[in-house]
């Protein structure tokens, strides 16, 4: 078992595992990509490890988390057919402690690409256990549609 760690994120403190992260994330079959059967998530499954935005890994990196080892994602159509648009999130061991008065903190990446930290999971997955456990969202990933059995 890790040690909890904190830091300030925008106007959220967060409180983290890294060690417990890494190792819920270890004992993951994969991400929620290759679990699920459907054309957005193979195309997705495809094209890992996916090119996140650096601040976005540098921010999954500090909180322990695999970057191939999403817990949901899901795709819709954007605008260009040729690219899908993803939403998802991770999974880590810890908590967020928002500033009520705030709104949550957004990348400032100068893409349409965002992310922001939300306390508790959204559902259970067995790897985490039953203690702590917050997610990083992100939304608005475009990737290619490249996956040729689609």
């Amino acid at each position: 078992m890790g040690a909890m760690n904190e830091f300030q994120f925008g106007n959220y403190r967060v409180h983290f595992d890294a060690d417990q992260t890494r190792a819920a994330h270890a004992d993951m079959q994969g991400g929620g990509a290759e679990r699920c059967i459907c054309a957005e998530c193979k195309n997705f499954s495809t094209q890992k490890p996916v090119r996140y935005p650096d601040d976005f890994l540098s921010l999954l990196r500090r909180l322990g988390i695999d970057p191939d080892r999403e817990v949901e994602v899901f795709g819709f159509p954007a605008t260009d057919p040729r690219v899908v648009n993803y939403f998802g999130w991770f999974y880590f061991v810890g908590s967020v402690d928002p500033d009520e008065s705030s709104s949550p903190p957004y990348s400032r990446a100068p893409t349409k690409f965002r992310y922001y930290l939300v306390n508790g999971p959204a559902f259970r997955v067995p790897q985490f256990g039953s203690g702590p456990v917050s997610r990083v969202e992100f939304e608005c990933l475009d990737l290619p549609w490249v996956d040729e059995g689609n």
